[in-house]
């Protein structure tokens, strides 16, 4: 079992009908949201599940972005296979949409 929680930031104005989006979704759960904010707890049996769906998430009308805030995988070492990889990291992202909050500095 994996258990995830996600940020959904949805553009202006539209965070119910995201909402009822997200509601409709199996095994996500709306746990909060503010003003365009929605936290989502999403339980998947493994982790190619858990993936598709963040991805879901991600592609819905009015999402602006999904930020993974917290993951936990009970046997990663399963459900890690090399094409499983090779789909997700082949994913054509534009690189200005990646976000990086990690601390440079700290590691130098």
């Amino acid at each position: 079992m994996n258990i995830s929680s996600v940020v959904v930031n949805v553009k202006e104005n539209f965070t119910q009908q995201v909402k009822k989006m997200i509601s409709d979704l199996k095994g996500c759960e709306i746990v909060a949201s503010n003003d365009d904010k929605i936290v989502v707890l999403i339980t998947a049996l493994n982790l190619d599940d858990e993936l598709k769906k963040f991805k879901s998430i991600e592609h819905l009308k009015y999402v602006n972005s999904v930020s993974m805030v917290y993951s936990y995988q009970e046997d990663i070492k399963e459900d890690l296979s090399q094409s499983l990889i090779d789909s997700f990291l082949n994913d054509e992202i534009d690189a200005k949409n990646i976000k990086y909050s990690g601390d440079l500095y700290k590691n130098i």
